[in-house]
């Protein structure tokens, strides 16, 4: 309390049950409310049996519990124990996100009818359920009409036909999708949600030039979950390595697995046809796989780019992410490059795929950034170095070939990634992963214990193997000795 200058809190939570720890947590949640340090104390992502845990072991409910409510996933049986036993249920994500929910038919026909906006009567659903909502925006036109649901109501045949998009069961909250495990490291136990191993397809991406749906096949037989490698499109016409989205929507409903997202090409002309591919095959995330910062004013050009194009995947039911290299830690204004992507930014339209390989080799600790940036990471990006270069680890000893900022010529602000002088990436720079000197558990182990964090994506740039499905496979095989993954 001290440090935030504060008497009191009005309301704090617990932001997830562990499976051995949460009651100790609560006993001093009671704690901290009895010497009247906090007003409200409640939880975030309990289920009943989590509630009834705390009641018999404390005798002490919670004020609030917070978790993932919207008319796709209400969660009703929840709610409705919370609302009987006088526990305030606030709606964690209340319109989905924005996105797929807004374009819904019911919902569009009850706004018709009530001359209201979509997002409005989602709001006034909820609070006819007796739900604590927080809409965020950062709009203040937005904010100003989340407000204006209090003059209106409605009825209950419009309250019941919303009431039954919860056949849809669609949800967007990591807790509900992913299976749990309990990991003990040393003396530590913990429960976590398992993070889904991907593949990004670049490490096959020789293939895909020639065969790319063969290739698509081909991964999918030892992946559940793909990345499509740049380029994302092969021009502006929709045309994907010489083939149309309906064809390869085809190809990836016959493969039965799923491809999470895509890289962008460096052209953005072309980001607006790719956001089309990503939405039509079912993508969740559109990826920025590089981009340069020479000057302040082309960084604080781009972050603004990066929200437009953002905002306009959002509404498609995407996330743009952003994929570090090593260079975004050199330091403009005196700051680092990423710090300031962070800072011009929005949460709500980009996010972090964090690539470790890069972090360790632009000599940055990966469990640092992470530990700071957590929130805005969505996955996690994994490679190998062998040990044998050891001497060409520091990517800062080749600051005369690589993209620092005075070493790129830049055209103007929105063009020019045409970099001089760079020196071509080393083949023997890259190993099969399990094979090299990076250790990959540490950075697992901490990145399940965030929800937010869905996917460990593993790359190989480039093999030495005579076949890239060797490569894959072998990285494949060394990473199933790491706990806190799944591949279903």
């Amino acid at each position: 309390m001290n440090n935030l200058q504060l008497d009191y809190l009005d309301c704090f939570l617990i932001h997830w049950p562990g499976k051995y720890l949460f009651t100790d947590t609560w006993r001093a949640f009671i704690r901290l409310y009895e010497e009247k340090a906090v007003r409200v104390i409640g939880v975030c992502n309990f289920n009943i049996h989590h509630l009834e845990t705390v009641e018999k072991e404390t005798g002490v409910l919670p004020m609030v519990n917070q978790f993932e409510s919207h008319p796709y996933y209400p969660q009703n049986e929840l709610a409705d124990y919370c609302l009987g036993r006088g526990i305030l249920t606030e709606a964690w994500s209340p319109m989905m996100c924005g996105g797929a929910i807004f374009a819904d038919p019911t919902i569009g026909a009850v706004a018709g009818e009530s001359g209201r906006t979509p997002a409005q009567v989602i709001l006034r659903w909820h609070i006819q359920k007796g739900h604590r909502i927080f809409p965020k925006s950062v709009h203040a036109d937005r904010i100003d009409s989340n407000f204006r649901i209090f003059d209106f109501a409605l009825d209950d045949g419009q309250m019941e036909r919303i009431n039954a998009l919860e056949g849809k069961n669609e949800k967007i909250g990591p807790n509900l999708i992913r299976n749990k495990e309990v990991l003990k490291v040393g003396d530590k136990v913990w429960e976590v949600i398992l993070m889904k191993v991907c593949l990004q397809m670049y490490s096959a991406r020789e293939y895909m030039h020639s065969f790319p749906l063969e290739a698509l096949h081909r991964c999918a037989e030892i992946y559940n979950f793909l990345e499509l490698p740049a380029p994302l499109l092969d021009d502006k016409l929709g045309i994907y390595y010489g083939h149309g989205i309906s064809e390869w929507k085809k190809e990836i409903e016959r493969t039965g697995k799923k491809v999470i997202g895509g890289y962008l090409r460096t052209e953005t002309d072309t980001w607006d046809v790719s956001l089309d591919f990503a939405s039509a095959v079912g993508m969740e995330y559109m990826i920025i796989h590089v981009d340069y910062f020479p000057t302040l004013e082309i960084l604080r050009e781009k972050c603004r780019m990066y929200n437009e194009f953002g905002a306009k995947c959002k509404k498609k039911g995407l996330k743009l992410l952003y994929e570090n290299h090593f260079h975004e830690w050199q330091m403009l204004d005196g700051k680092t490059v990423f710090e300031q992507l962070m800072e011009y930014t929005e949460p709500e339209y980009l996010s972090v795929q964090l690539n470790q390989y890069w972090l360790l080799r632009g000599l940055v600790n990966p469990l640092k950034v992470l530990e700071k940036y957590h929130d805005r990471v969505e996955a996690i990006v994994q490679e190998d170095y062998p040990l044998e270069e050891i001497d060409k680890f520091n990517m800062w000893k080749f600051y005369r070939y690589h993209p620092i900022a005075y070493n790129i010529q830049y055209p103007n602000v929105l063009q020019g990634n045409e970099i001089e002088n760079i020196l071509p990436v080393q083949c023997e720079l890259f190993t099969e992963i399990g094979d090299g000197m990076i250790a990959h558990q540490p950075l697992v182990d901490l990145a399940v214990k965030y929800p937010n964090i869905k996917y460990v994506i593993l790359k190989q740039d480039y093999t030495g193997c005579k076949d890239e499905f060797d490569s894959i496979r072998r990285s494949a095989e060394n990473y199933k000795a790491i706990r806190g993954v799944e591949w279903e």
